[in-house]
């Protein structure tokens, strides 16, 4: 069994797209080695993420980020047991959208439900962005 959650924390002051580059790179390696996957969404001040693996190591990498300073206020909103992936393609990408934004600010705030959000990051997923392409707002750093 997989375990899956979404967080949506605060971006900390000055994370730059240098720094998100890091982030997103970092990720990669690390999640592939533990076989995790996920996408982590960011925009207006939010990072919104999912990750999927095992429980185990979920919830390892979920206490790394909660004392990561680049960081604030993580919110856990929801956190569920599955045996499929929604995000089986992507160790992890990175989505900057504007739509994405929208809704984690709205689930932040009690006015959307998380699979609202869950299912509009697995609508860019049918999409396999491997590009940066800004109709879209992807950016694929590995492939």
């Amino acid at each position: 069994m997989l375990r899956r959650i979404l967080y949506i924390s605060r971006a900390a002051e000055g994370i730059t797209e240098q720094v998100l580059r890091q982030i997103i790179a970092t990720a990669q390696l690390k999640n592939r080695r533990r076989d995790l996957t996920g996408v982590l969404a960011v925009g207006k001040g939010l990072f919104a993420q999912v990750l999927e693996g095992s429980q185990g190591d979920v919830a390892e990498i979920l206490e790394r980020i909660r004392g990561d300073s680049r960081h604030a206020d993580l919110r856990l909103v929801s956190d569920s047991i599955t045996g499929t992936r929604f995000f089986d393609r992507w160790s992890m990408e990175l989505l900057v959208e504007e739509d994405a934004a929208d809704l984690a600010h709205a689930v932040r705030e009690g006015g959307a439900e998380a699979g609202a959000l869950i299912d509009h990051l697995r609508s860019q997923l049918a999409q396999d962005p491997l590009y940066w392409s800004p109709a879209m707002g992807t950016l694929a750093l590995a492939t």
